[in-house]
């Protein structure tokens, strides 16, 4: 069974998650966090069950609004373009805010949530017990799809760099593994992965358990979303299942040197690659300063009487390094990336530091040696 879940709260997706693996049932539980992203979603995969949140944002983001009406909306949506995506079988309406909405839909079923009990929990069942059975008559029913050891990554461009690592080190291990992202997946969506994918805890036919992994850029969002996680997933079999990992200055001796003064700035996939590449990037116009500069301020840096240009020369801190203090404008990022990959295909060099990030990813999947 194919589950999608709308919502952007990962408390009330780790209950729903909950319910839904203490059925018993086999289920492909897939998550997004706005209306933007069930769309997209519904333009490529067919659901089987279809659970909404009432209030939600239209997309996710600094400048997000949420709809209060904004599951209706998403109703709304599919029906509209009902030939350009894949309805879904069937729908739930899930929410806290039960009582502001009296017309959710004239066919589905709106269920009145609540993070202190389980009463909810009750017709979900039921739905998903229906579901089941339907589906097990179905002829042409389409079983859930092998799962297989993944990586939950914060972005598609992320997905199509590893994917070239993969491809030039690691041959011997494609279709061993699978990378997974969405767009505009972000932080908080790789950590709702990882706690469905705890919640379940897959094992393969040898009743071992399948590994997932999140990467996590090194920034407020990826460490609030690791934390998340960590609270989440409390006992021994999902901590085993489930494993984080941080993109940290050890990747890059240049980040290694920055941090080294104090100067402690995001990371992301992007800022592992070779300086000259960035300084390249750059020159094309598809770089910007970070906003904030630094995850810290520097304590040498006097905010009232000097730039951080001057601030760096007077520490005699090297130029081309300011660089890191740049990122990929999220416009130019698969330009980027096409370039990256392009370029890497005379130069595999380009990609020596991410090689080492995914060794280390790898090693947790503990594949056995070939």
């Amino acid at each position: 069974m194919n589950i999608l879940i709308v919502d952007d709260s990962i408390n009330k997706l780790s209950d729903i998650s909950k319910v839904l693996v203490g059925t018993g049932v086999k289920a492909n539980i897939q998550t997004v966090e706005d209306i933007q992203g069930a769309l997209t979603f519904l333009t490529d995969t067919s659901v089987d069950f279809l659970i909404l949140d009432l209030y939600l944002p239209f997309r996710k983001g600094k400048n997000e609004k949420i709809l209060h009406d904004g599951g209706i909306y998403l109703l709304k949506e599919i029906n509209r373009k009902k030939s350009r995506i894949k309805l879904p079988k069937y729908i739930m309406g899930l929410s806290q805010y039960y009582d502001s909405c009296a017309n959710f839909s004239d066919i589905w079923l709106l269920v009145e949530y609540s993070p202190t009990h389980l009463k909810w929990s009750y017709p979900l069942i039921s739905f998903v017990s229906h579901i089941e059975n339907i589906l097990s008559q179905e002829i042409a029913h389409k079983e859930t799809k092998k799962l297989i050891p993944t990586l939950f990554v914060e972005g598609l461009t992320d997905v199509d760099i590893l994917n070239r690592i993969v491809d030039i080190h690691f041959p011997n291990l494609k279709g061993k593994f699978t990378i997974l992202s969405q767009k505009n997946a972000g932080a908080n969506w790789v950590a709702q992965q990882l706690v469905i994918w705890g919640h379940q805890l897959n094992r393969d036919s040898s009743k071992n358990l399948i590994k997932a992994v999140g990467l996590f850029d090194n920034d407020e969002a990826g460490i609030k979303a690791k934390g998340d996680v960590v609270n989440k997933l409390t006992s021994l079999h999902q901590s085993e299942s489930t494993k984080t990992i941080s993109i940290l200055p050890k990747y890059s001796k240049n980040l290694i040197e920055f941090y080294s003064r104090g100067l402690k700035v995001e990371i992301e996939i992007e800022s592992l690659l070779p300086i000259e590449f960035l300084h390249f990037a750059d020159e094309k116009g598809w770089l910007e300063y970070r906003v904030p500069l630094f995850i810290e301020t520097p304590k040498d840096l006097n905010q009232m009487s000097e730039t951080v240009p001057d601030f760096l020369e007077r520490i005699e801190f090297p130029l081309e390094l300011g660089i890191y203090l740049k990122k990929v404008k999220l416009s130019k990022k698969e330009v980027f990336v096409k370039e990256l990959i392009l370029q890497s295909q005379e130069s595999i060099s380009l990609l020596d530091n991410l090689k080492i990030l995914l060794e280390d990813i790898i090693s947790i999947f503990q594949f056995p040696s070939s």
